[in-house]
């Protein structure tokens, strides 16, 4: 990402080069159940979509995936509204469209646009 000739930010995830797109219906966290976890002080590690496609390289066209579940890495970037964000920004029915390594229903999210 630049402003000009200027970086702003370098990614240090691997390589991607699947693309999908969904509703985010269920965000995961590390400390899911805990009763001490306190809302909002804790970032996600991941997401459930529903409604998902995957994009077909070959066929030139997206393909349902009904549901796909993704991880977030520490070095995952997160796009809303021209700005990079933090996991904890992400919500439940966010539309979103991301980059990933595989088309596997699983898998870890290295560029995420929110809509």
């Amino acid at each position: 990402m630049s402003n000009g000739a200027d970086a702003v930010l370098i990614s240090t995830a691997p390589y991607g080069d699947i693309n999908a797109k969904g509703k985010i219906y269920e965000i995961v966290s590390e400390n899911e159940g805990d009763s001490e976890a306190v809302e909002g002080q804790q970032e996600p590690q991941g997401f459930k979509l529903q409604n998902a496609k995957v994009y077909d390289s070959q066929l030139h066209m997206w393909i349902d995936s009904k549901e796909l579940e993704i991880t977030l890495l520490k070095n995952s970037i997160i796009l809303k509204n021209n700005s990079i964000v933090k996991p904890s920004e992400l919500k439940k029915g966010d539309s979103i469209r991301l980059i990933k390594k595989d088309g596997n229903r699983t898998g870890d999210a290295y560029i995420i646009f929110v809509d």
